[in-house]
């Protein structure tokens, strides 16, 4: 194995700037840029609500990993489908070749101040969501599992395009 020195223009990020970065560019998208917008709040029954979440695909099983290595649970970035981010088995992930998993979950408390993506149609097949246009982002506020609703906080108040949405990693904390 050979380590080669970084050239001149990389620079390392650190978590933390990462974060307040995509908080103030979440804050931006549903603020407006010098915070002239008001996005409002929308209430959604459970019925009229889909939602999808994408997990990377099984790799390889438990006993067929290194010993001593564990399958991590993977954040899943999907990104272009010709070529997948590659990600080693130890740290979980997508592999050259592996489909993300799409699964339909239900609405928990767990899932508060998470942000959507909207889907801009409806797909023909769940799986398309993976690689599927997205028509803009919410902010899911509230879930009331008793009363079956969820409260998104969306940039403006005009209906959704669709009623698929697609759970992403980001918190937003306001």
């Amino acid at each position: 194995m050979l380590k080669l020195p970084k050239s001149g223009g990389v620079v390392t990020v650190d978590p933390g700037h990462r974060k307040a970065t995509a908080k103030r560019l979440v804050h931006e998208y549903l603020y407006g840029p010098r915070g002239l917008f008001c996005p409002r709040p929308i209430v959604l029954p459970f019925a009229q609500l889909r939602l999808f979440q994408v997990s990377a695909a099984q790799i390889a099983p438990q006993d067929a990993l290194p010993i001593g290595f564990q399958a991590a649970e993977a954040h899943t970035q999907v990104g272009s489908a010709c070529a997948p981010r590659r990600r080693s088995a130890a740290r979980g992930g997508l592999r050259r070749g592996t489909a993300p998993q799409v699964k339909q979950v239900e609405p928990d408390a767990s899932m508060v101040r998470r942000i959507l993506a909207v889907a801009g149609q409806e797909p023909q097949d769940v799986q398309e969501l993976a690689s599927a246009n997205s028509a803009g982002f919410v902010v899911l506020q509230d879930v009331d599992v008793e009363g079956k609703r969820v409260t998104v906080l969306a940039p403006n108040g005009l209906p959704m395009p669709s009623n698929v949405f697609l759970l992403g990693d980001l918190d937003f904390i306001e």
